[in-house]
């Protein structure tokens, strides 16, 4: 079961601090960041044990790869290290997608 202060932050995911994002995954939850010149960054968060919620994570990490976005596995304080995924995994924790550049 997830700590109320915990779902009161996932009620508010696309606006949340490091800190607050360190908070999700400290509880085991795994959160997808997309990066986009548009709309910013939007995230996805899930709980690895709620099937419903990974199958979510899950399309829209594949949603996110077939419209040509890289996704990586984030380590590291603030996610600044990390390896790309090419399939979804539920216990990866912070997911980053960014759209991959090209060049004309």
């Amino acid at each position: 079961m997830i700590a109320p202060e915990v779902s009161a932050l996932r009620d508010r995911q696309d606006e949340l601090t490091e800190a607050e994002i360190g908070t999700l995954l400290a509880s085991g939850l795994g959160v997808i960041h997309t990066l986009h010149q548009e709309h910013g960054d939007k995230r996805e968060t899930w709980d690895p044990d709620e099937a419903d919620e990974v199958a979510s994570a899950r399309a829209t990490f594949d949603s996110l790869r077939d419209k040509g976005y890289v996704v990586y596995r984030a380590e590291g304080r603030r996610g600044l290290q990390g390896e790309v995924m090419r399939t979804f995994d539920p216990a990866a924790g912070r997911l980053i997608a960014v759209k991959q550049n090209r060049g004309g």
